[in-house]
């Protein structure tokens, strides 16, 4: 909990038209910024648990990375 983590991911074309960033920057992904709010257990495999973070993805941006910035290891998606 608390450990600095970044998404990586390419929104809906919607989103950014309505942010006013428009199509071109579609092309390029969103990096947002944010911690690791929570560890909830789980029962998958290999990493029985689930992140809550303190960032929201942005709409369109579902199966991102999420990343861990201490080491660049990805800890979900």
């Amino acid at each position: 909990v608390g450990e600095k983590i970044m998404l990586a991911g390419f929104p809906s074309p919607q989103f950014l038209i309505a942010q006013g960033s428009g199509i071109p920057n579609a092309l390029q992904p969103l990096v947002q910024f944010g911690r690791v709010a929570g560890v909830l257990p789980g029962d998958t495999f290999p990493q029985p648990h689930f992140y809550a973070l303190d960032v929201i993805a942005a709409p369109g941006s579902s199966g991102s990375p999420v990343v861990r910035l201490s080491d660049g290891k990805i800890i979900g998606l």
